[in-house]
């Protein structure tokens, strides 16, 4: 095979045999997770014919189209074929509810305009790093490299302590150390960091944002010098230098992964930031009890994050007093207001103006539907809304949790389950079964046509006008050919005792629960 079909990094044998359209799929969902660092993306957005790229979507298609030439089988799932690049990306479920995936940290060291990296190169950078953390970070480490690589390349994001020992243990295994540094590295004796611990294109220190342009300068030690008595001079020289460990300079290897994790920490901080103003506007913008946040589906999945699974949701809100305003409600506790401008604090110029671009395809909201044609319509855009605000797709059960959807649906009067009205909207909605649950998938955003609102009223009046007509001279114990009057009672008779007069009949339009 030729050269890469995504780049111009060059693929390794095995790749380069077969697998050329799982690549280029590789490529195309790394590279647009890379432009959301730490941000995971669902995967049925990914594919999603709404929300989706376009990129991403004919490359999933282009691979469908040829699973036998890539050893699939018919059916394998987008979650399946990603897990074969583990160093790429993490599958590791996020709260409860739909699959998702983010970028390795080790794996934003690349440039996506090299091409996609190997798994080799890859794990090679992370293993790197962890070589270097055991042999500097830890007194006497002479050996065994692998098992002390372990929390660092779970703190490259490696999915858990069990794979990240596989991980070590494969690239630093007992055939040698492949990264392992020399003994002079473990005395803190050199003056260069040998190539044998850097490999050529380590880009793990050149990025932006961490600790500037280049490679980190390495300090060059002084010559041993004897002992002498320390001076205030030299005691303050120390203290205001590059702090140096036992083993070494410490600075060289945790300056930029502390940074990389501390900035992983306040994407984390972002995004519940953002969870929270989603739900808020999920209320229709206006003040929220704190308690009901909780609720939001995504202010629930990131709560059980281990950053935030302590915290009170409060806490969180103070935290963000530009974004949140906490009003007292009266009753002891404390109601949610937006602060102005807080979409600009949270949201960079090009994130949005995506959102607001996302966002201008939604219908407006109905907030005072009257009749059943218009209350119908009103239902229809908030599962709209719902859906969108969890990425496209969601369960029947979830969406008929959401604040809007429930209040739309009690002014429909003896409404039947969601799933029947969903149906009603081809066009916009499409239902699968999938783990013994009901996904509603978003189609489109288009509400213009009525049409099958108005067929649905029209269906429901001939079925209670045919009900009502099977009705007569059918009744039990009434006698054949007798009217019924309100309360569905024969006219003249009077109803039995202790029976409440509360079973009128519905007016037309109402007996399918669309009013």
């Amino acid at each position: 095979c030729g050269a890469s079909p995504v780049g111009t990094r060059p693929l390794h044998p095995p790749a380069a045999a077969m697998g050329r359209f799982k690549d280029a799929f590789f490529f195309e969902v790394w590279k647009h997770l890379l432009s959301r660092p730490g941000q995971p993306a669902q995967l049925s957005a990914l594919n999603s014919a709404t929300s989706g790229l376009h990129a991403i979507r004919n490359a999933w298609q282009e691979l469908q189209a040829n699973l036998k030439e890539e050893g699939l089988k018919k059916g394998t799932g987008m979650k399946v074929v990603l897990g074969e690049r583990p160093d790429l990306f993490d599958l590791s479920p996020v709260g409860t509810g739909h699959p998702s995936v983010v970028a390795q940290l080790a794996s934003t060291s690349f440039d996506p305009a090299e091409g996609l990296p190997s798994k080799a190169d890859v794990l090679g950078i992370a293993a790197a790093a962890a070589s270097i953390e055991k042999s500097w970070g830890a007194e006497g480490a002479t050996g065994g490299a692998a098992a002390g690589s372990t929390d660092l390349l779970t703190a490259l994001g490696f999915a858990g302590p069990a794979a990240a020992s596989a991980t070590a243990t494969e690239i630093l295994g007992a055939d040698g150390p492949l990264l392992r540094p020399p003994p002079d590295v473990l005395e803190g004796a050199i003056t260069e960091v040998p190539a044998s611990i850097l490999m050529p294109t380590m880009p793990l220190f050149q990025t932006p944002g961490l600790v500037g342009s280049g490679m980190v300068a390495v300090p060059t030690p002084a010559e041993p010098k004897k002992k002498k008595a320390k001076t205030a001079a030299s005691s303050s020289a120390t203290a205001s230098s590059v702090a140096i460990g036992k083993s070494g300079y410490n600075d060289l290897i945790w300056t930029p992964l502390l940074a990389a994790v501390k900035q992983r920490e306040d994407n984390h901080e972002k995004d519940m930031a953002r969870a929270l103003l989603s739900a808020v506007e999920n209320y229709n913008g206006a003040t929220v009890n704190v308690a009901k946040l909780g609720f939001d589906h995504r202010v629930a999945r990131m709560k059980k994050d281990n950053k935030f699974k302590n915290e009170k949701l409060i806490d969180i809100v103070r935290r963000h007093e530009d974004v949140f305003e906490l009003v007292p409600d009266g009753a002891g506790g404390w109601n949610v207001r937006v602060q102005p401008g807080a979409m600009a604090v949270l949201y960079e110029e090009g994130e949005l103006a995506a959102k607001l671009e996302a966002e201008a395809m939604l219908p407006p909201k109905m907030k005072d539907a009257f009749g059943a044609r218009e209350k119908m319509q009103a239902l229809r855009v908030e599962l709209i809304h719902a859906l969108h605000h969890r990425g496209g797709r969601g369960t029947i059960q979830e969406l008929g949790q959401e604040p809007g959807v429930q209040q739309n649906k009690q002014n429909i009067i003896q409404a039947k389950k969601l799933q029947d009205f969903v149906k009603l909207f081809p066009l916009n909605f499409h239902l699968t079964m999938l783990d013994g649950n009901m996904f509603v998938q978003l189609q489109d955003y288009f509400v213009g046509d009525m049409s099958m609102i108005d067929h649905a009223i029209t269906q429901s009046n001939l079925e209670f006008r045919a009900q009502k007509g099977s009705g007569k001279g059918k009744g039990r114990g009434f006698g054949r050919g007798m009217s019924r009057g309100p309360g569905n009672f024969p006219i003249g008779n009077a109803p039995p005792r202790n029976m409440p007069m509360h079973h009128a009949m519905p007016a037309l339009g109402m007996g399918m629960g669309f009013s």
